[in-house]
C-alpha cells in the first residue's frame, strides 16, 4: 500500500506496520513542538518491525526534527522529575504558538536561569570545590563535580533534566562544564534586602571575566548563598539558543504553555 498527501497524512492518519516514508515538508521559519509530536502518530507501531523502517528526510529538516524531539523529551523527562518541570525551546524549535503562552505567569529564560533555593551546606560544597581547586586546570573534571553536587543538595538544586541536557549536548567533553567560584549575595551592593532573601539579582552573577577563565565552556554553574543559610544554583548556557519555560504561578506543568 502506498499512500500520498500533505496535511492529513502529516496530522490526522497512523499507519501501522509502516515500513518506509518519503518526507519533505519542512517549515518556514520555526517548527512546532505541539504541532510536531502530533505527526509523530502517522508512523504508528510496528512493533518487531521497526528495525526495518526506513526514512527518507532532507537533512537539514532532520537535524530540525531531532531538536524537536530532543527538547521535547527533556521537557517530558522534568515532569517526571516533578520538582522543576519546564518546556524547552530551541533556535528553530518552540514548544507551542506564542499566543498560547500566559505571560502573566510564564518565566521565558534565555539561556540563563537559576533553580530553587535550598539550605547552604557549605562545609560539604567547600570540601568538594577545594579538593577540585587543588587540581591541575587539565585534571579538573567539572562536570563530574556537578554530578556530586547534585548528590549533595538533589534534584530541586540541580535539575534532572538539566543534567540530561549537558550529558546529550556535551558528550564525553569535560571541558564543556564549568563550575565558578561560589559567592555571597550580600556582596553585590545593587541588591535589595528581597534579592539577598531570595537570592537573585536583575543583572545576573556572570560576566565576561567569568566567561574568559572558562573560555570553552558551554554550560557556566555557580552556587550564591546568602547569610540567611541558603543558596541557589545559577545556571547559564553560554553558547546554545536554549530557552526554559516555567510556570512561576503554580509550578505545574500542566497548565505551563496553556492559557
Amino acid at each position: 500500500t502506498i499512500s500520498i498527501g500533505g496535511n492529513v497524512i502529516s496530522r490526522g492518519i497512523t499507519f501501522n506496520n509502516l515500513m518506509g516514508m518519503f518526507f519533505t515538508r519542512g517549515v518556514k521559519n520555526i517548527m512546532q513542538q505541539d504541532t510536531y509530536i502530533q505527526r509523530a502518530r502517522m508512523f504508528g507501531s510496528r512493533d518487531k518491525d521497526i528495525n526495518q523502517f526506513e526514512l527518507t528526510i532532507p537533512e537539514d529538516l532532520y537535524k530540525q526534527w531531532y531538536s524537536c524531539f530532543f527538547l521535547h523529551r527533556l521537557s517530558y523527562l522534568s515532569a517526571q522529575n516533578n520538582l522543576h518541570p519546564v518546556w524547552l525551546e530551541g533556535i528553530k524549535t518552540r514548544a507551542v504558538a506564542p499566543a498560547s503562552i500566559d505571560r502573566a505567569n510564564v518565566n521565558v529564560d534565555r539561556g540563563m536561569m537559576s533553580f530553587e533555593k535550598v539550605k547552604f551546606k557549605k562545609s560539604e560544597t567547600e570540601k568538594l570545590l577545594k579538593a577540585q581547586g587543588q587540581l591541575p586546570d587539565n585534571k579538573r573534571n567539572h562536570k563530574l563535580l556537578l554530578y556530586e553536587l547534585s548528590k549533595i543538595y538533589g534534584n530541586a538544586f540541580i535539575p534532572k533534566h538539566v543534567i540530561d541536557l549537558i550529558e546529550t549536548e556535551s558528550g564525553n567533553n569535560d571541558y564543556a562544564v564549568a563550575i565558578h567560584p561560589i559567592r555571597n549575595i550580600e556582596n553585590y551592593s545593587d541588591t535589595s534586602k528581597k534579592d539577598r532573601d531570595i537570592i537573585q539579582r536583575a543583572r545576573g552573577f556572570f560576566g565576561t571575566n567569568e566567561y574568559k577563565t572558562y573560555n570553552l565552556a558551554k554550560h557556566h554553574f555557580q552556587i550564591i548563598y546568602n547569610n540567611r543559610g541558603y543558596c541557589r544554583m545559577v545556571y547559564n548556557f553560554r553558547h546554545g539558543k536554549v530557552a526554559f519555560l516555567k510556570n512561576r504561578k503554580n509550578n505545574s506543568l500542566s497548565k505551563l504553555s496553556l492559557i
